[in-house]
């Protein structure tokens, strides 16, 4: 099995000094420790490769002040997605697949752009009473 690419906390203080010096795309995974570096970037943050994403590194992320892109990820915990609707920036999540009903809902709540791959997001819901609930909001059509 091949070693996923990690970015690592020494690799996040490389590119704080020199953006150009690394593609922060092109990592699978970032540990927590760069999470809290890369929040301090200037500007949007492009990490599409990531495909899992930590609670800790979710609350760093919230921080930076930017567009934060995480198209890579197909699915949101509900404490990340409760961080990161402390994000005041655009979010972009295109890849996303598996979203909890309270996950949706924290994202909902957040002010600014937020990008979602809705077409196939598939919901979690552990019983009807969750589904009743969640659908309460929704305006029905009748006919009479």
């Amino acid at each position: 099995m091949a070693e996923e690419n990690r970015l690592t906390k020494e690799i996040a203080e490389q590119f704080l000094e020199d953006e150009d010096s690394v593609d922060e795309a092109e990592f699978e995974a970032i540990e927590d420790a760069a999470a809290e570096s890369v929040s301090k970037c200037a500007g949007g943050l492009s990490l599409d490769g990531l495909t899992q994403l930590s609670d800790a590194a979710a609350e760093s992320l919230s921080k930076l002040e930017g567009a934060l892109y995480l198209n890579g990820l197909a699915s949101l915990s509900d404490a990340a997605a409760k961080a990161l609707s402390m994000h005041e920036g655009n979010m972009y999540f295109e890849s996303l697949r598996f979203l909890s009903p309270t996950a949706e809902k924290h994202l909902k709540q957040r002010d600014g752009e937020i990008k979602l791959g809705w077409d196939a997001v598939t919901y979690d819901f552990n019983s009807m009473a969750e589904v009743v609930a969640y659908f309460s909001d929704v305006d029905l059509l009748t006919t009479d």
